[in-house]
């Protein structure tokens, strides 16, 4: 996984209703802080990526922790009505935040006026995963090529539509490809990036710039065509699509990364010792496979300041493209 700012930062290689996930202490796990379980909070319904990725997660987490680890859904308003409960919640550890750059970048530009700040009100333990985006085109479509499409987007600009939804990362990032590579999209607003994918495929609408482990499995069944990742360079799940700086396009990276968080006010030690153990279980082969399988790369190295730092560099890059966009509700 690449992307200014984290590659420099980690090094890395280019490259988810209320249900428990229970797991006893082994011998392996830290000394219990005390008998509570650990509530997760994800801002997403049952079977979204982060939950899943929760719950992949847990049982590790948990048996690090010596204490139970109980995943909760808590979905609306993009994820901010989750980040506030856990803003509010005990500082004690005890309750996380799975945490992403569309609740903590994105939500915040579409829903004016709502109190929360994740700057001052959460705190970051430690990163989980990223992903990139891709520009993708229907299999059988016209469009065999990133430069095809844009000359056929200069050409006529305004004519190449584009799929997504109101207000979502993949808009921004879209957004920003347009800018950078110097062209107008027609950005066609649907209810869920499934629905605007399979207008893509089927013909209805020329492209869309969509988050990977969205789009992959449409790609492995070849419905659709990668032309390019919106990534500095090539993926590790992509290896043969370009990334948009080979074809000299530079601006347009936009990863979708996750991050546990606690309330601002956890004592350094709880987060350490959260810290340590999510690091843990990152590091089991078959956590870093699943992530990797459904088109996201682990990003354990990223610590406090480093998801500071990331998050504050989305705040500025789509605070610079949200109104021109037009996106402000």
């Amino acid at each position: 996984m690449e992307r200014p700012g984290i590659t420099r930062r980690l090094g890395l290689r280019a490259g988810l209703g209320l249900a428990p996930c229970l797991v006893p202490g082994l011998a392996r796990a830290a000394p219990a802080q005390d008998g509570r379980p650990v509530s997760w909070v994800v801002p997403n319904g049952p079977g979204s990526a982060l939950d899943i990725a929760a719950r992949l997660i847990a049982p590790d987490l948990g048996a690090r922790l010596g204490q139970p680890v109980v995943v909760e859904n808590r979905p609306g308003a993009g994820g901010l009505l989750a980040a506030e409960a856990v803003a509010r919640a005990p500082a004690d550890g005890n309750t996380l935040f799975f945490g992403n750059s569309s609740t903590f970048a994105i939500a915040p530009l579409m829903i004016p006026g709502h109190r929360f700040d994740v700057l001052r009100d959460l705190a970051p333990v430690g990163g989980i995963g990223a992903s990139w985006n891709v520009i993708a085109v229907a299999a059988d479509g016209p469009h065999r090529g990133l430069p095809g499409l844009l000359d056929a987007a200069r050409a006529a600009p305004g004519r190449i539509s584009c799929a997504t939804t109101t207000g979502s990362a993949q808009q921004l990032a879209a957004l920003l490809f347009a800018r950078a590579a110097g062209i107008e999209l027609n950005l066609l607003t649907s209810t869920s990036s499934v629905t605007g994918l399979q207008d893509v495929v089927a013909g209805r609408v020329d492209m869309a710039v969509e988050h990977l482990p969205t789009v992959q499995p449409l790609l492995a069944e070849r419905r659709l065509r990668p032309l390019a990742v919106n990534a500095p360079m090539r993926i590790e799940q992509l290896p043969d699509v370009p990334a948009l700086t080979e074809y000299g396009i530079a601006g347009a990276e936009a990863a979708t990364w996750s991050a546990l968080y606690v309330a601002a006010r956890t004592p350094p030690g709880a987060v350490a010792r959260l810290a340590a153990a999510l690091r843990g279980a990152l590091a089991e082969p078959r956590v870093q496979e699943t992530i990797r399988r459904i088109g996201a790369s682990v990003i354990a190295e990223a610590d406090g300041a480093t998801l500071t730092a990331m998050l504050e560099e989305d705040l500025r890059r789509y605070r610079a493209v949200f109104d021109v966009g037009g996106l402000r509700p």
